[in-house]
């Protein structure tokens, strides 16, 4: 029992290891997503569309779980990117599951001026 036990508790940090890394990964690219869209925002006065915003981020993709949704009334977007764990220093807002108590998303709210 002591040995599964065992076995069970480094399978689980071995996972959870895997996802951090990935959620880390994901962080990096959130934050220069951020920031290509603040920029764009100031040296144009406007949001960059869905389309500019893939083509400069070529994992910025619905299949990888990235979404960019315009709000134009407000002149502001949401971006949302897939998270798995509740980390430190994420951009955005942590988005959980109404069916189970899982962080599925994190949300980045962005305005233009």
């Amino acid at each position: 029992m002591k040995l599964f036990m065992i076995i069970c508790a480094i399978v689980f940090s071995i996972i959870t290891s895997y996802l951090a890394f990935k959620d880390f990964l994901r962080i990096e690219d959130a934050i220069e997503v951020e920031r290509y869209v603040k920029i764009y925002c100031a040296d144009r006065r406007k949001l960059p569309s869905l389309r500019e915003v893939s083509n400069k981020f070529e994992f910025f993709k619905k299949e990888n779980g990235w979404y960019y949704f315009l709000n134009f009334s407000n002149n502001e977007v949401s971006i949302q990117y897939p998270m798995n764990l509740p980390l430190p220093g994420a951009p955005g807002r942590m988005k959980l599951s109404e069916f189970a108590p899982v962080i599925y998303a994190n949300s980045i709210r962005i305005t233009c001026p």
